[in-house]
């Protein structure tokens, strides 16, 4: 039988080199915390709250959100929500951005 190609470089999409479908990708996916902060959503949330911290006060004083920017959206909507874990991709436009009140308390 024919050598076996090798999947170098090919992405999740891409036909199989045997030609019998997609690759699989059995692992969901799983965002749950700032990557540049190595905290979890759940523990940011729960700091801020626990300190009487506005949602801003909350970001400014953990960081998270403040250095890359991606987690920002998932930061505010497990803020309004109590969701920490997410398995979609949320960008910026998908969670509204801090109100007056979220921003400062009131």
């Amino acid at each position: 039988s024919p050598p076996i190609p090798k999947a170098h470089g090919l992405r999740s999409w891409d036909p199989h080199p045997q030609g019998v479908g997609l690759l699989p990708n059995p692992t969901p996916m799983k965002i749950d915390r700032c990557i540049c902060t190595r905290r979890d959503f759940a523990g940011l949330c729960a700091q801020g709250k626990r300190h009487g911290w506005t949602l801003g006060e909350t970001m400014r004083r953990t960081e998270a959100g403040r250095c890359c920017t991606m987690c920002a959206p998932y930061v505010r909507r497990a803020w309004r929500t109590g969701v920490t874990v997410f398995n979609q991709v949320l960008q910026e436009a998908d969670e509204p951005p801090l109100t007056d009140a979220e921003r400062v308390g009131g």
